[in-house]
This record gives structure tokens, C-alpha cells and sequence, in this order.
């Protein structure tokens, strides 16, 4: 396991973007797996940056969305969907069937759950997997206590993160409380795993994550399982690990 720690949001964002680009250029038909949330806005956008920079080819490349709230459409700007599609793809060639997005459709549920993990591995599996970290440490939407023997699974939010995205959401009766995510044993699986963290608030879950148990109390424990990781922190996310 690497443990980077960037001093300023600036370095942050340019190492894990200059990460994800050093996989695309190496391996052009990368299956990439992505997070949506606070921690990835600032590299999805350097990310960006280079692709146009570089002119960083898309076309072979597969993007894979770890997660989705059930219930909001595609187009509602606070879904998962939106925000890659706002932030990264639509700044890409990528192809459109090459853009792989759990369902927020209640009618399509039992599909997604059988179909997604089908498709990644039909690909090859995921070659590179950006993952960021909850307050109460789950991956994806893998929340306290959420078995990691599933692949793809459905999930209640628990009452911290409903009240971590709340302001986000314009209220925590707003936050959907069900959500369909990728489960532990399929985000293991990816080849390489960048953790993302910042802000003081996450660093007692880094220092669980590193030094704790291994327990599904703590979802991103099982990272200490994974034989290829790499944990990107600021400062204040890094202040419990010394």
C-alpha cells in the first residue's frame, strides 16, 4: 500500500488525474472505475484538463460508475449520473456504449444487480478503481455492516451519510435513502484501487481504514486485503496516521 499526502488541493487533484491519465495512455482500453462526490470534483476536472492537454484518447476506453441513488432520473443534476457526465465524460470521446452507470430505476433494479457485474467482467474487469471514503468509512454505498459477499447490491443510506449529504441535497429530507452500488467483492476485484481523501472530517475513517480491523464495520478495511492500493490524502485527512 502507497500512502501519498498532498499539501496543497492543487497537488491533490493533479496526482490523482496525472494516476488516471498514466492508465489511459498506458493501456488505452482501460476499464476505469470512477467515484461521484466531493473529493472527485477537483480531479475530474484536472482530468479533464489533460485530456485535452494530451489529447488523451477515449474511444477504447471503458468508464464504470461505482454507484447510483434509486429513484432520481438521469438528469436530475445531483444523481450520479449528471455529475460524471457534467464533470468528466462529456470533456471525452468516449463512447456512449462504453459508459457503464448503475439504473436509478426502481423497475430495472433486479437487472442491474445481474447485468452490471456481467458486463464489467465481459470486459475484462476494472483496471483502475478511483474510490473515495464516507465519514463512517463505506466504499461506494457499502455502508456499516454491509456484507462484502455481494457484487452488486441494493442499500439504505444510514442516518450519517443521509446527514453528510444533506446540504448537498437541499435538505436531509431530500437525500434518496436507497441506493444501488457495487458491493466489496466486485470493487476488489479492480487491479489497481486509488483511495481519495480530504478534510479532517475523514481522518478517523483513514485511520480506521489503515490501522484499524478488518471489518465489515468499516467497509474500506478491506482495502487492507488488496495487494495494489493507493491512498491519495490531504494534510488534514492524513493528521491521525502519524
Amino acid at each position: 500500500m502507497k500512502i501519498i499526502v498532498a499539501k496543497t488541493e492543487r497537488e491533490f487533484d493533479e496526482t490523482a488525474a496525472q494516476l488516471a491519465a498514466r492508465q489511459l495512455i498506458e493501456k488505452p482500453d482501460s476499464v476505469m472505475g470512477f467515484a461521484t462526490g466531493n473529493t472527485t470534483i477537483g480531479f475530474h476536472r484536472e482530468l479533464s484538463r489533460l485530456t485535452q492537454s494530451l489529447h488523451l484518447d477515449w474511444s477504447q476506453a471503458t468508464s464504470v460508475n461505482l454507484d447510483e441513488f434509486i429513484g432520481p432520473r438521469p438528469d436530475n443534476p445531483r444523481s450520479c449520473h449528471y455529475r460524471m457526465y457534467e464533470q468528466l465524460l462529456n470533456q471525452t470521446n468516449i463512447l456512449p456504449e462504453n459508459i457503464l452507470i448503475p439504473s436509478s430505476d426502481e423497475k430495472l433494479l433486479e437487472q442491474t444487480l445481474h447485468t452490471f457485474p456481467e458486463e464489467i467482467r465481459r470486459r475484462g474487469g476494472v483496471d483502475f478503481q478511483v474510490l473515495g471514503i464516507g465519514t463512517n468509512g463505506h466504499i461506494a454505498m457499502n455502508e456499516p455492516g454491509t456484507p462484502w459477499g455481494q457484487d452488486m447490491l441494493t442499500v439504505t443510506l444510514s442516518e450519517k451519510t443521509v446527514g453528510d449529504k444533506a446540504a448537498f441535497w437541499g435538505g436531509a429530507d431530500q437525500v434518496p435513502r436507497r441506493g444501488v452500488t457495487m458491493g466489496m467483492r466486485l470493487i476488489l476485484q479492480g487491479r489497481t484501487q486509488l483511495l481519495m481523501a480530504k478534510g479532517a472530517d475523514k481522518a478517523d475513517a483513514i485511520y480506521k481504514t489503515l490501522c484499524g480491523p478488518v471489518t465489515e464495520q468499516v467497509a474500506s478495511s478491506a482495502l487492507q486485503l488488496h495487494p495494489n492500493v493507493i491512498v491519495l490524502l490531504d494534510e488534514a485527512a492524513a493528521a491521525k496516521l502519524s
